[in-house]
């Protein structure tokens, strides 16, 4: 491994759209010759314009409030009769729920927009510090692996991101074909409202999340060094934290609801 990564580098970076190409098509390959000076600053750009885009054609082709509306009521139908029935008689109540109800529909209104260029900045940040700590553990246990470095990881990880042109382009398509929710993922198969936990569990089965932790997974292996079995292991371990982070933050959310309406 130690050899592998004393080799010299082909010389220059290569240009975005070979690199976007190499990401997706050619993963190992790529991170085999990934340099800290690749940046992170393309990747991360290209992705949030991606995102920022398909932010627009929301806006453009879907009523955000009227869909948010229909989803309140949904839930609202969710509650036992007399919670309901209580709600709906008292002024100060109802004043509440429209006013959050404006709020959520001009956070979501802003969030398409410029929720892509901050997400990603965090989330890019995020994965290049679990990167490095991957990366410092692999080279106190590994005899000669890559020392530490921050720079490559933060370009990993910004490279890694560009995995997110799949889905948003998927997602663009659906929503250009009259489709007001569409999801990459199984999401769609059950009512998110009557049964959240199966919804966040089937929000998991999603060949673009999947594609993300293997090709992050060619990367910790191509770029940092790490033995391959340890790029595997540590990739679907954070499959497997995070899909059940988010079936136990839906749980707890399906809990508390049944707590409040009774």
């Amino acid at each position: 491994m130690g050899e592998e990564h004393s080799q010299p580098l082909e010389a220059g970076t290569p240009p975005l759209v070979e690199r976007i190409r190499g990401v997706l098509v050619e993963p190992g390959a790529t991170f085999g010759r990934h340099d800290p000076a690749w940046g992170w600053v393309g990747p991360w750009l290209v992705v949030a314009l991606a995102g920022v885009l398909y932010g627009l054609v929301v806006l453009a082709r879907i009523d955000v409030v009227a869909v948010q509306q229909a989803e309140a009521e949904r839930a609202m139908e969710q509650l036992d009769p007399a919670t309901r029935r209580r709600i709906e008689s008292d002024p100060k109540a109802q004043e509440v729920l429209a006013t959050t109800q404006r709020f959520m529909a001009f956070f979501g209104k802003v969030g398409l927009i410029a929720g892509p260029p901050v997400t990603g900045l965090g989330g890019l940040l995020l994965g290049g510090m679990l990167c490095f700590a991957a990366s410092t553990v692999a080279a106190r246990r590994t005899p000669g692996a890559p020392r530490p470095d921050l720079t490559r990881c933060l370009s990993l990880a910004a490279h890694v991101s560009l995995v997110e042109l799949v889905g948003l382009g998927a997602l663009t398509v659906g929503v250009l074909s009259g489709n007001h929710a569409p999801s990459t993922s199984a999401v769609n198969l059950v009512d998110a409202v009557t049964q959240p936990v199966a919804a966040a569990a089937l929000s998991r089965v999603d060949p673009v999340k999947a594609l993300y932790w293997v090709v992050l997974a060619a990367g910790l292996h191509g770029s940092l060094g790490l033995p391959r079995r340890w790029a595997v292991g540590l990739a679907a371990g954070g499959y497997a934290v995070v899909s059940l982070g988010v079936v136990g933050l839906a749980g707890l959310g399906a809990l508390a609801s049944k707590l409040g309406g009774a």
